[in-house]
């Protein structure tokens, strides 16, 4: 689904950009066909795909850096301290130019600026036969030469400056422009790359609703799972006679466990407290069919215990672990540990494997492939999930982020 939106964005972009870039070649063709440019002016061109290079790289920088840290991050200062960097670079580049390019070639005739009009024949290495011709002088009303040229002035204007110099402050309305479209190009990319979001967030809902009830039927099975049950009552009826308070808390574990698949399960996010505490009665009440030979630890670290996080994540490894890795015949081991820091929660999980009667292992999970795509849908690429299937130990390493 990434792939295929990625693929869409960059098709729009690369249509957006082909507009601009492909326009003075087609407006040239065109003069050249009708009759109104006698060939193909490639300088143009150039300085046309000149002007639009700082655009380009303001688009390249804004997409690929800036534009993700306020859609997908929502880091909005640095965000906007990014995009002012951005619009500052590119003003200042754009006052040191000007409306004729790098070179500003769009200055008056040195004789014009000097106050005279251009150079007569007679002024120059040869002289025309015939009458000289007359050139008109602009208007002026200052003093005049003796020849009738006018005079010129004996203090600058406060406005004259250089040829090609504009004051270092100053801001023109060719500039203004360009902010203008800088501007609107950056919120166009925004708003291309938040309908994408928003698309996505969508069809993302639609699959949540929708694993939802796988959920929900996965719930049903645990809640009148036989085999669960049956082995849990023996244990607790063999219990009743050795150690009538060990029963009565197993009892109680049982319940504690019920009671928070049936409730708590259908809800979408839960206290991170509430999902350790029942890890904590999977465990115990799986303590109570081995022996001691099996070395069971079960290490929690809670520095953010108002957190939330989805239902029901972490007792699919669990009952993996025990279910596969521990043996009657040989010594084992389950070590599960559960770190909650402010904004991750860090859980893994360790077992032996026990050794089948045909020589090979018994590895692998019940609906551990579920929990993966669960782990897709609800965190997309926001969480991170390491499975090591060695040959005497398996391991599973989960890391997924938690909300305050």
């Amino acid at each position: 689904m990434k792939r295929i939106r990625s693929r869409q964005e960059l098709f729009i972009y690369a249509l957006l950009w082909l507009l601009p870039i492909a326009a003075p070649m087609l407006v040239i063709g065109q003069q050249v066909l009708s009759g109104h440019a006698s060939s193909f002016d490639w300088d143009v061109v150039w300085q046309t795909w000149l002007r639009l290079l700082p655009f380009l790289l303001a688009f390249v920088l804004h997409n690929w850096l800036l534009a993700p840290l306020l859609v997908v991050r929502r880091r909005q200062v640095l965000y906007y301290c990014g995009a002012a960097m951005i619009v500052g670079v590119f003003m200042l580049y754009e006052c040191q130019q000007g409306p004729g390019g790098p070179k500003h070639r769009g200055g008056p005739p040195h004789e014009l600026r000097e106050g005279r009009p251009p150079m007569a024949p007679d002024e120059g290495d040869f002289e025309m036969e015939g009458p000289r011709p007359h050139f008109e002088h602009p208007r002026h009303d200052g003093p005049r030469r003796p020849d009738g040229r006018p005079r010129p002035d004996d203090h600058p204007r406060p406005d004259s400056r250089p040829d090609g110099q504009r004051p270092p402050i100053l801001v023109g309305h060719h500039d203004l422009i360009s902010l203008a479209i800088l501007l609107l190009m950056l919120g166009l990319n925004l708003g291309i790359k938040y309908y994408f979001k928003q698309r996505d967030d969508a069809h993302r809902l639609e699959l949540l609703e929708y694993e939802r009830v796988q959920q929900q039927l996965a719930y049903l099975r645990y809640q009148i799972n036989p085999h669960f049950l049956m082995n849990t009552l023996n244990n607790i009826h063999a219990l009743i006679d050795i150690n009538p308070e060990q029963a009565q808390e197993s009892i109680v574990e049982l319940s504690r466990l019920l009671r928070y698949i049936l409730y708590d399960g259908e809800r979408d996010l839960v206290p991170v407290q509430r999902e350790v505490e029942f890890v904590q009665h999977f465990i115990d009440l799986m303590r109570i069919r081995y022996t001691d030979t099996v070395d069971v630890r079960y290490d929690v670290s809670m520095e953010n215990a108002a957190a939330t996080m989805p239902p029901l994540i972490l007792v699919a490894f669990v009952e993996n672990a025990f279910k596969h890795g521990v043996s009657y015949q040989q010594a084992s081991f389950v070590h599960i540990a559960i770190e909650a820091t402010a904004e991750r929660l860090h859980f893994t999980c360790r077992n032996s494997k026990k050794v089948q009667t045909d020589g090979g292992s018994d590895s692998g999970g019940l609906g551990l492939r579920n929990v993966r795509e669960r782990l897709d849908l609800l965190f997309a690429d926001a969480y991170r999930l390491d499975i090591n299937d060695g040959a005497d130990v398996y391991s599973i390493d989960l890391e997924i982020p938690i909300t305050s």
